[in-house]
């Protein structure tokens, strides 16, 4: 019984080493904004949505973070891109979603708060990032990978 314990304690550690390491990360990170079009990426990228408007009570609104990716140029063998979406405050982290055909969309469901994506590849790639709110404020198409 002890055991299975020390064993659950040591997850849990772990599991908040990777989610303050990924924090750490991304607040070393220069940022892009959401919505951004078509940026230029290489290896790290992260993007952040700027104070988005909400009355911090009621978090239950729906909206899609739609990331768009393309490669830069001609390839030979693709490399995988990962694609992590996060909360600003930290208290969400969904993903890493992967796209390993080198280019596609990926579209996330998110709540009312401040988002940010962290776009991780070896290739150059061209990412597009918006958000849809419902009214059809984003960029269209795609469904998820």
């Amino acid at each position: 019984m002890k055991r299975k314990k020390n064993d659950l304690n040591m997850k849990k550690l772990i599991t908040f080493l990777m989610i303050l390491a990924l924090g750490a990360g991304i607040n070393l990170q220069a940022s892009q904004p959401i919505p951004s079009y078509n940026a230029h990426c290489y290896k790290d990228a992260n993007f952040q949505e700027k104070h988005h408007d909400y009355d911090g009570k009621d978090q239950k609104k729906k909206r899609n973070m739609i990331i768009i990716v393309q490669v830069a140029g001609p390839s030979g063998d693709p490399a995988p891109i990962y694609i992590t979406p996060y909360s600003l405050d930290m208290r969400t982290v969904l993903g890493p979603y992967v796209i390993y055909s080198g280019a596609g969309t990926i579209t996330v469901p998110i709540d009312d708060r401040d988002w940010g994506v962290i776009v991780q590849c070896d290739d150059k790639v061209y990412v597009t990032v918006t958000i849809d709110d419902g009214g059809g404020s984003g960029i269209g198409g795609g469904g998820n990978l």
